[in-house]
């Protein structure tokens, strides 16, 4: 991350909204943390004392994974973890945690967590995820957490 005039600051990544390269992201100078980076409309960003917020970029030479959650809502059917585990696998993003659920209307709830370089590989994997059979809807969940 590139901070207007200054250098060597800590800089920590918020859980909260869990910003990836091409976010539009803002910086929040905390009190004895060094420097928190949100996503421009996190919600507990917004709530923050606004002469605090400074101006960010991200780093163009830089690439990293962040952990962001995606949650998959689908069909309850045999078959369906390893198809969506495929998609990950076949995009080259590693899964560090799955959670699956099933719900009462014969549907169910998978959140990965995973590493994610920018927003062209969230777009390209929300988009395989979504061509997978008996998936009805593929969204950033708004946390790494999943929450």
């Amino acid at each position: 991350v590139k901070i207007e005039g200054i250098e060597d600051m800590l800089v920590h990544y918020a859980r909260c909204c869990a910003p990836v390269k091409g976010d539009h992201i803002v910086g929040f100078v905390t009190r004895g943390r060094g420097l928190t980076v949100h996503r421009k409309d996190c919600p507990k960003v917004l709530e923050l004392d606004p002469e605090r917020r400074i101006h960010v970029s991200w780093d163009s030479a830089t690439t990293f994974a962040r952990p962001i959650s995606i949650r998959v809502v689908t069909d309850d059917r045999e078959g369906m973890l390893a198809d969506l585990s495929g998609v990950f696998s076949k995009n080259n993003i590693n899964i560090s945690e799955a959670n699956c659920k099933v719900l009462r209307e014969g549907q169910a709830v998978n959140t990965f967590k995973c590493g994610i370089v920018d927003l062209e590989q969230l777009r390209r994997i929300v988009k395989a995820l979504e061509g997978v059979k008996g998936v009805h809807a593929v969204e950033r969940a708004r946390s790494a957490d999943g929450a």
